[in-house]
């Protein structure tokens, strides 16, 4: 994102840099705020999530990610024994031959979390980057190309080259 930035504004001058730095800072904000929620999505809302999910898959996607996940019902607990003594009657996961079966809410909320908090870090890394371009943009909004600035010292040059090879010549 930086790179548009200087691109942007050495191709289509201010204009575009005003545009683009509102942008940037439009797309902080997005960024700032999912990963902060991401960063502070707390255990018990990962739970409620999954199980209000888990009511709404068929049986069949339940026993397949069991079996995809080797585990069995989604989490033990007295407000949905029914659910999960179900569920475990259903199971079609190899753990259940062995008897030793993880929760199937367990597993996700460990992978879950691990996740979020990767992707928070990360977006937060991200997304003060995206001040950072902000800034650059800011700063080179105003400031002219230089190559286009004639250098004074070149030009003080030329006139010293022409004033000595012009004494020499009789008339001036």
């Amino acid at each position: 994102m930086v790179g548009l930035s200087l691109i942007g504004a050495a191709a289509w001058g201010k204009g575009f840099g005003i545009g683009y730095t509102i942008f940037l800072l439009l797309v902080f904000l997005f960024q700032f705020g999912i990963s902060c929620y991401c960063l502070t999505f707390s255990r018990k809302q990962q739970e409620q999530l999954f199980g209000t999910y888990w009511g709404l898959m068929s049986n069949k996607t339940r026993r397949t990610l069991e079996q995809h996940l080797n585990c069995c019902g989604l989490f033990r607990s007295e407000h949905n024994r029914e659910v999960f003594s179900m569920d475990a009657k259903l199971c079609i996961a190899a753990c259940k031959l062995t008897g030793n079966c993880f929760t199937c809410g367990d597993l996700m909320l460990q992978h879950a979390g691990e996740t979020l908090k990767f992707l928070g870090e990360v977006g937060l890394f991200f997304s003060f980057s995206e001040i950072l371009a902000v800034w650059l943009a800011m700063h080179f909004r105003n400031k002219k190309n230089p190559s286009t600035i004639k250098n004074p010292l070149t030009i003080a040059d030329k006139c010293a080259t022409h004033e000595q090879s012009t004494k020499g010549i009789p008339g001036e």
